[in-house]
């Protein structure tokens, strides 16, 4: 298991300077270094390097623009999302073209969407802006614009809505998205897109529609909704998945109780395994309260049915303050008979994150948080567990963002009443763990994690005191260090090898590829007397090798010019391809006797002083053997080093063909020894080789024991 330490880089307060007004959203622009933080005002840009302020864009134009609610950028293009004047208006999107410096932007044009254009995120080629059109009612639901998704053309300025008015408002509610309302409300101004997230692909969008507790799927080829999927409840009684009530109960604690949540997701991101998409949702819960009208109240203040609960003196107990009489609870919910009074409690948000695979059947859950969030934060971070918000929706999982480190895919979760981003560290969609905290500002609301020069950076802008912070983010192991060894021997080539040698190549580079942590080794037989064996003496085998040596080794093919073709060249040669990092002796090596064995793995040079002069590269790993005995052998105890090296050490380099003294050094190396080290990842590695007692029976060695 690992974990993630932060280090804080920069504070930046948008009150010291600037028009933002306020930090909500954030977005980077990877080309000029800059982080564009938005708030109630505008848009200040921050200098990634230091937080220091370079420019911002006030929200101004050509049209009176409302409340701030979303920027992005993509390319020279930056999209701001502003509220309409009043409430129930249209808002509106303003474009601008930054300048290549970075220091400041022009406003290209505004282009009017819907009212509350509440998010904004442009497709992955740029071409399209999704706005995603909230619609929220005014007060006492005076009015309800429809909800959906005004997508932009970028390039000409043209916006086209899509909305909801194809769906049945009954059939959804059959399926059990939510929709509320004074009576008459239909599905096409009661859905309210929150956020949106894009395929890989970018032909299809993912929609939260947060208080409907339900995602919507729209089809960007066809620009129409294709489904409304709803996400269903979590259940509170079960063990993990429960929650801390109450605020009057003593101090935090987490307990089971008979109380369904609606996951409610506000963020939301996406992310491909296997050819299959998911979804990661922050679930945080949203009430609406527009004038008098209000879709909560506190469980204490309801009327439960006491035969769902266990009779009426159950019933008063559970609306005590000390058990679940404090908790929110949406009384437009749980009345299954129709008789009036709750028989299902329940509450707003999962306080969780979930994980979802996305079918033409809908959206199946592969994984949620439970109550870990809360757990964690109660027995590993108390100063930061805000107990006053136990009754409403807890920490309040506002936004999520997803990042790889070390090449592992992790989950950061913004909790908004806790003051703090919570990462998990993805290993598949059912398998994740918890990785770490990272305090932030008052607040944190739209997150981001991104790379830089030095490391990924957690930028996380709080709502509630308008500070902007900088983490530089750190994957911390546990002292536990997983390592594959790809090993493989009786390599000794037929003719097929021609063919074979390539695919085998493709196979050993996924396989280390597939890890963080791999070495390659050869258990020996790398050649045999043969027909491929013999091949490696005729000439016109050596222009391949020296094609070969030149792109492993980094250098001209010219240099090479000297390069011979000898026996078990071309085998040797082939290993070195694959990247073998050490190799023990089989018996088929001595076939041919010490003589040519040294031959084949030596590094050898004629008088010149020039690269040219090389006629063998030889093996770039060392062949190892602890109970070999080469003093005897004059082939071999010229090759043999007691000492323990390093395994790159033996490999011949560019640097060394340059260099009339390193070449007389390497030509005079060692090749063989009892052992060596790899180096993997900051870990050293130790490699013993040892040869078959059976080898002066099985082969010809002129070693003796």
């Amino acid at each position: 298991m690992t974990g993630l330490t932060s280090t804080s880089l920069w504070s930046h307060d948008t009150a010291s300077g600037g028009t933002a007004g306020g930090a909500e959203v954030v977005a980077f622009d990877e080309a000029r270094q800059l982080v564009l933080v938005l708030g109630p005002d505008g848009v200040d840009a921050l200098r990634m390097q230091d937080g220091s302020l370079a420019f911002s864009l006030p929200a101004a134009g050509a049209e009176p623009f409302g409340t701030g609610n979303s920027v992005a950028v993509h390319g020279d293009v930056v999209a701001v999302a502003y509220d309409g004047a009043t409430p129930g208006s249209n808002g509106t999107v303003a474009l601008y073209q930054l300048d290549a410096a970075g220091i400041g932007a022009t406003l290209l044009r505004s282009v009017t969407v819907g009212a509350v254009p509440d998010m904004v995120t442009f497709t992955p080629d740029g071409s399209r802006l999704l706005v995603a059109i909230e619609g929220e009612p005014t007060d006492d639901y005076a009015a309800d614009p429809a909800g959906g998704v005004a997508v932009i053309d970028v390039a000409a300025g043209t916006s086209t809505f899509v909305d909801f008015g194809g769906f049945d408002t009954a059939a959804l509610r059959a399926a059990g998205v939510r929709i509320t309302g004074p009576a008459g409300t239909l599905a096409a101004t009661d859905l309210e897109p929150e956020y949106i997230a894009l395929s890989a692909d970018g032909r299809t969008a993912y929609v939260t529609l947060q208080e409907n507790n339900a995602v919507a799927v729209l089809d960007l080829d066809g620009m129409a909704f294709t489904a409304v999927h709803a996400l269903g409840t979590k259940d509170h009684s079960v063990a993990g998945q429960g929650l801390d009530p109450s605020d009057r109960d003593g101090g935090p604690a987490i307990v089971t109780a008979p109380v369904s949540g609606l996951y409610m997701p506000d963020g939301l991101a996406t992310f491909t395994r296997d050819g299959k998409t998911y979804l990661v949702t922050a679930n945080e819960g949203d009430a609406r309260e527009w004038g008098d009208y209000a879709d909560t109240d506190r469980l204490k203040n309801v009327t439960l049915d006491a035969d769902s609960f266990g009779g009426a003196a159950a019933v008063a107990e559970l609306q005590s303050d000390a058990r679940l009489g404090r908790i929110d609870v949406l009384t437009t919910e749980g009345d299954t008979d129709g008789d009036g009074d709750i028989d299902v409690i329940t509450t707003l948000g999962g306080r969780s994150f979930s994980i979802w695979e996305v079918a033409d059947s809908g959206l199946t859950q592969t994984f949620d948080s439970g109550d870990m969030m809360e757990r964690v934060l109660i027995e590993q971070f108390p100063e930061l567990f805000d107990d006053g918000r136990s009754d409403n929706k807890g920490p309040e999982p506002e936004s999520v963002t997803l990042a790889e480190l070390d090449g592992v895919l992790h989950a950061f979760v913004a909790l908004e009443r806790t003051d703090s981003v919570m990462a998990f560290r993805i290993d598949s969609p059912t398998d994740v763990t918890y990785a770490g905290l990272i305090p932030t500002s008052d607040a944190p609301e739209v997150i981001q994690v991104v790379d830089t020069a030095g490391g990924p950076v957690l930028i996380a802008p709080g709502e509630g005191d308008g500070q902007v912070q900088a983490s530089r983010l750190e994957v911390e192991g546990d002292g536990t260090y997983t390592l594959q060894i790809l090993h493989a021997s009786d390599f000794e080539a037929g003719l097929a090898a021609v063919d074979r040698a390539s695919r085998f190549a493709a196979i050993v580079d996924r396989l280390e590829d597939s890890v963080a942590n791999s070495i390659t080794l050869s258990s020996g037989d790398n050649f045999l007397p043969g027909p491929f064996i013999a091949a490696g003496t005729d000439s016109g085998v050596s222009g391949a090798l020296r094609q070969l040596y030149a792109t492993l080794l980094g250098v001209p093919v010219e240099q090479l010019s000297g390069l011979a073709a000898n026996p078990a060249a071309a085998d040797i040669a082939i290993m070195n391809a694959l990247g073998i990092q050490a190799s023990v002796f089989g018996n088929h090596e001595w076939d041919l006797g010490s003589n040519a064995l040294a031959s084949a793995i030596d590094f050898a040079k004629g008088s010149g002083s020039t690269a040219a002069a090389v006629s063998s590269i030889g093996a770039l790993f060392p062949y190892l053997s602890a109970n070999l005995d080469f003093s005897a052998d004059p082939a071999m105890r010229a090759l043999f080093t007691a000492a323990l090296r390093d395994a790159a050490s033996y490999a011949t380099t560019a640097a060394e063909l340059g260099d009339a003294a390193a070449l007389t050094a390497e030509a005079a190396d060692a090749q063989v020894a009892p052992w060596t080290t790899l180096e993997e990842n900051g870990e050293t590695i130790g490699v013993l080789g040892v040869t078959t007692q059976l080898l002066q029976s099985i082969s010809s060695p002129p070693a003796r024991w």
